[in-house]
């Protein structure tokens, strides 16, 4: 026994040492539980050599016995992130430690440190709750495997977890039966528990870790949601069904434990919510701050096409049922290919995005829109506006622009902007289609005038706005 305890407990060690950090603390949190079991072997071993009968009742190795089972079950209530929340980890410590206070009493009868006399459990009680502790826990990491475990390395860990499990509730159960019923303890009785352990070490020392295209099964997503969001309260589980175990005989110790579980519980929960409501408001600003870059022109930074269309169809229904007028510019770099080809797209970009601070400087409400519309093109929405006030805007552009950049750096390449101006007086016959028509219109007229110069077209009427 203490052989094969000792070489799994050296096999967990070796490969808590070789995982990642995430499976590394599962390994040593098992590791422990293999301590304990080395602890009750040492001591049933000490009391053979010393001659000490064997009595029917539990004694102070069942106490480590029982309570192997309290670090599998935190082994089995572990996240799968490498890093839950260190209170997270604290308040699972909190109720092992309960359970492992709750199973003193259970097994002896007594409380820990009152001075009252114990009495322990006979084997006729003591066997079967060894029964139900290990097929409890070989169930509950087997779910663990089947359905919540996403990564290789952690699906290989609760894999040979549940085998060796498995093993010990079938061999040690076996054990305890047979060495119950025969008053001789015959060489193969003996050696049946050495075999779970000697699973678990060959398990943990020619496993290895998987390779990152390993394919795994994928659970079911819903069973998988149910057993990641059921895992926390498995420990609080336990703790009622052993405050349940000592009602009889400790009804006020039994009550206290019991309203703690629901305390803690409720601890666990509100903290969970409260980090869930952080990471949703957290998302929330991530999918906003995403929006806002889905509808901004990477270069210039100021409202792209999609964005435009989205505020035109807006504006064009609002100004439909408003009956005001909604004008439109759009505005287009002279001369920019000729910059483009004599001093490169660096020089072009830089163009670009002085033309956009300058055409936005000039909108003096909140509610206008200036967008790239494309290349060298920009347009401008006006809400509100006749033809009129679209025209002053358009020639206030032009003169800001003239001030603010007279020509490309190092050439003698002017660097002029030409507008075309259209509105919408009424939205009785009106599309946006030809509103964007008419500005274009209007800036072609522009072009062919000379450039540097805005031009306006008054809107032709044609059928019911529609953006």
């Amino acid at each position: 026994w203490i052989c094969s305890t000792g070489l799994a407990l050296a096999a967990c060690f070796w490969r808590a040492r070789r995982a990642s950090d995430g499976v590394s603390v599962k390994w040593l949190v098992a590791a422990s539980g293999i301590f304990l079991w080395f602890v009750a072997v040492c001591m049933v071993m000490a009391g053979y050599f010393l001659g000490q009968a064997v009595i029917p009742v539990a004694t102070a190795s069942d106490f480590f016995f029982f309570c192997y089972g309290i670090p599998m079950l935190i082994a089995a209530a572990m996240p799968e992130e490498d890093e839950p929340l260190p209170v997270f980890i604290f308040l699972d410590v909190l109720q092992a430690v309960a359970t492992g206070y709750l199973a003193y009493v259970a097994l002896f009868g007594a409380v820990p440190f009152s001075g009252s006399p114990q009495q322990p459990i006979g084997f006729a009680w003591l066997v079967p709750a060894y029964d139900a502790e290990n097929i409890i826990l070989a169930l509950l990491v087997s779910i663990r495997l089947l359905l919540s475990v996403r990564d290789p390395e952690n699906r290989r860990f609760f894999k040979i977890l549940a085998a060796y499990l498995w093993s010990y509730a079938i061999f040690v159960g076996l054990y305890n039966h047979l060495a119950v019923n025969n008053s001789d303890y015959t060489v193969w009785i003996v050696t049946t528990p050495n075999f779970p352990f000697l699973i678990l070490a060959f398990g943990a020392i020619f496993a290895g870790r998987p390779t990152a295209g390993t394919a795994q099964r994928r659970p079911s997503r819903h069973f998988a949601l149910i057993v990641e969001n059921a895992r926390p309260i498995l420990l609080g589980l336990a703790l009622v069904a052993l405050s349940t175990a000592i009602a009889r005989h400790h009804l006020t110790l039994a009550l206290g434990f019991f309203c703690g579980a629901f305390v803690l519980y409720g601890i666990r929960s509100t903290l969970l919510q409260s980090h869930l409501q952080r990471s949703q408001i957290e998302l929330e600003h991530a999918r906003d701050r995403l929006e806002q870059l889905a509808m901004q022109d990477g270069l210039t930074g100021i409202a792209n096409r999609r964005r435009f269309d989205m505020r035109l169809e807006h504006e064009g229904n609002r100004a439909h049922r408003t009956r005001r007028p909604l004008a439109l510019l759009i505005a287009d770099i002279d001369h920019f290919k000729l910059v483009n080809d004599t001093h490169g797209h660096l020089i072009g970009d830089e163009c670009l995005k002085h033309t956009a601070a300058v055409l936005a400087s000039a909108l003096h409400r909140p509610g206008d829109l200036i967008a790239r519309y494309g290349g060298e093109e920009f347009v401008i929405l006006l809400a509100e506006t006749d033809l009129a006030g679209a025209r002053i805007v358009a020639e206030r552009m032009i003169e800001a622009f003239a001030k603010s950049m007279p020509a490309v750096p190092h050439t003698s390449i002017p660097l002029t902007i030409s507008i075309g101006v259209t509105a919408c007086e009424s939205f009785d016959d009106s599309t946006a289609e030809q509103l964007i028509e008419t500005a274009d219109r209007a800036l072609y007229l522009a072009k062919q005038n000379g450039r540097n110069r805005a031009e306006s077209l008054a809107m032709q009427s044609a059928a019911p706005f529609r953006a």
